[in-house]
C-alpha cells in the first residue's frame, strides 16, 4: 500500500521538536515533511476573521488564546493544501508526539479501509479509553478501530481524508472552538471519526505546550449583562453538547456494525 503524505505541523524555530519527530519517523522508515505552523501568540485574537469571539465568550466566558488560534489556522492551512492539491488522505502530526513502532503497519492497513472513515484521531491513551468506546474493527497487531462516546481533546495526530476535510472546512470559518474541539463535534460536522487502541501516536505530556497553559484557566472575563447570562448560556451549551455526543454515538451503531463485515 502506498504511504500517504505525512505532515508535521511545527513552528519554524522548534528545532529540538523537529529533530525528535524526524528521528522517530526515520526509525520507522516513513517519509515526511514539515509544515510551518502559524504563530499567532502575539496577535489580537478578536481580529482573526476565522474566529467567533462572541460565541466563544458566551459559551466559555473567555477568548481562545493566540496559541490556540495559531494551531487552528495551521491545521486549516494544511486542510486547504489537501483541497488545492487533491490529496486523498494525509497523516497530520503536531510536533509533540510519541509514535508507536507499530504505527506504520497499522497505517498501511488503514489506507486500504479509507472508505470506512473520514478521520482517525490517534487518541487511544489509557486515560482517554477509560471513557469507554465501541470496538468496530480489529486491525493488525491487536489494535482496534474504536468509536468514542465522548469528544476528548487532542489534535496531535490524525489521519485525515479529503472527504473529511470537505466536511470540516465549512465549520472552521468562523468558529468559537480550537481545532481539537471541532474534530470532536461530529454531531455538527458529520465527520465520521474513530480512534485506535492501543494508542499509536500519543501526546508527549513531558513537553511544554507551544500553545501555552492559559487555555486551562477557568477565568470568567465577562461583565454586566453578559456575565449575568453566562450561567444560562453555559448550561445550554453543556446540555446541547451532551445530547449531541450521545445522539451521534448511538446513531452510528448500525454503521459500525456493518464496518465489522468490511
Amino acid at each position: 500500500m502506498t504511504q500517504p503524505p505525512i505532515y508535521i505541523i511545527s513552528l519554524p524555530d522548534s528545532h529540538e521538536r523537529r529533530k525528535n519527530m524526524a528521528a522517530q519517523l526515520n526509525a520507522l522508515g516513513l517519509s515526511y515533511e514539515f509544515f510551518d505552523a502559524i504563530d499567532a501568540r502575539g496577535t489580537k485574537v478578536t481580529d482573526c476573521l476565522d474566529y467567533d469571539s462572541d460565541k466563544r465568550r458566551r459559551y466559555f466566558g473567555r477568548d481562545l488564546t493566540g496559541g490556540e488560534i495559531g494551531c487552528l489556522l495551521s491545521h486549516k492551512a494544511l486542510y486547504q493544501k489537501m483541497l488545492d492539491e487533491n490529496i486523498e488522505a494525509a497523516v497530520i502530526f503536531e510536533d509533540d508526539c510519541i509514535i508507536s513502532e507499530q504505527f506504520g503497519a497499522v497505517l498501511d492497513e488503514l489506507m486500504g479501509k479509507t472508505h470506512l472513515f473520514d478521520c482517525i484521531r490517534f487518541l487511544g491513551s489509557d486515560k482517554v479509553m477509560k471513557r469507554g468506546g465501541r470496538k468496530v474493527l480489529e486491525l493488525t497487531g491487536g489494535h482496534w478501530l474504536v468509536r468514542m462516546p465522548t469528544a476528548p481533546g487532542g489534535a496531535h495526530a490524525t489521519l485525515m481524508t479529503l472527504k473529511g476535510v470537505k466536511k470540516l472546512m465549512p465549520h472552521l470559518s468562523p468558529t468559537p472552538y480550537p481545532i481539537d474541539t471541532v474534530l470532536g463535534r461530529c454531531w455538527e460536522t458529520g465527520l465520521n471519526a474513530y480512534t485506535i487502541i492501543p494508542g499509536l501516536a500519543l501526546h508527549n505530556e513531558e513537553l511544554e505546550s507551544a500553545i501555552g497553559d492559559k487555555r486551562f484557566q477557568k477565568i470568567i472575563e465577562l461583565e454586566g449583562v453578559d456575565k449575568t447570562l453566562y450561567p444560562l448560556t453555559r448550561t445550554w451549551f453543556k446540555l446541547n453538547e451532551g445530547l449531541g455526543k450521545r445522539w451521534f454515538f448511538y446513531s452510528t451503531y448500525f454503521r459500525d456494525k456493518s464496518s465489522l463485515r468490511a
